[in-house]
């Protein structure tokens, strides 16, 4: 358990495909232990940003557990943090192999991390801590455009995801055929969201809105509920992703009834 810290635990585990291990930052509700209660799960990227600035990348965190311990929120926060070594990051946050991208070449394997994280780490929560069966998928920049692929993969399984700041313009072509190949989506719920300053102009910032309620009517083609928040005054940090917590913690209906 987390020093410090009632309701943070911090476990490594192993990622079979990759032959790594990693670390989990797990957030647990205020009254985990005195309940018998079962959890909703919300799995995140990136989880070393979620709570505590000291661990965060840029020494600023999204307070997840004291925003969900505030609105009484019952869910259990499963972050796995990223590969820090050079661009494996990228790698490992990208479904696809890109080449040329404006990021660099990428292999792509995002999907084996999704496919490992919905087996065997879905599996590892559900043997070690009292979930419900609902989860959900959430991250931002490359964590958002796993979230928003995991929900398109694997529908059966995840019941809503949060893609803030996602970085689906790298790969819109693969996504666009996902999405148009993907399985009903009936009853899924995505929350997307943008920054008005991550652009570097107007005109790039009106193409990615444009792309983003494009993708939105190509998900609710298939069934899915898509709600698109363009962030005034929004950046491409965790202080503005902090701020969408509750917004999209209510709109995906992340809590346990």
């Amino acid at each position: 358990m987390m020093e410090g810290y009632k309701m943070l635990e911090k476990k490594i585990i192993h990622i079979t495909p990759f032959g790594l291990d990693r670390m989990l930052h797990i957030y647990l509700p205020d009254d985990y232990a005195e309940s018998w209660q079962h959890y909703p799960v919300l799995y995140m990227f990136d989880g070393h940003n979620l709570y505590r600035d000291e661990d965060a990348t840029y020494g600023h965190a999204w307070h997840i557990d004291s925003q969900f311990d505030a609105h009484q929120v019952k869910a259990i926060v499963v972050g796995l943090e990223c590969n820090h070594e050079g661009k494996e990051r990228l790698n490992e946050f990208c479904p696809y192999v890109l080449n040329g991208s404006h990021l660099g070449d990428l292999d792509g394997r995002g999907h084996v991390l999704l496919e490992w994280m919905s087996t065997e780490l879905k599996d590892y929560v559900d043997r070690h801590y009292r979930t419900n069966g609902m989860n959900y998928l959430g991250g931002s920049s490359m964590g958002g455009l796993m979230a928003f692929y995991g929900l398109i993969a694997y529908p059966k399984i995840y019941q809503g995801a949060a893609c803030l700041s996602s970085s689906i313009m790298i790969c819109i072509n693969e996504l666009t055929q996902e999405i148009r190949q993907a399985s009903c989506l009936e009853g899924a719920k995505i929350y997307m969201s943008y920054g008005s300053e991550e652009a570097r102009s107007k005109k790039s910032l009106a193409a990615i809105v444009k792309n983003h309620c494009d993708m939105a009517k190509d998900l609710e083609a298939k069934g899915a509920k898509v709600f698109f928040d363009m962030i005034v005054d929004g950046s491409h940090n965790e202080a503005t992703w902090e701020h969408q917590v509750m917004d999209f913690v209510k709109y995906l209906g992340v809590h346990n009834d």
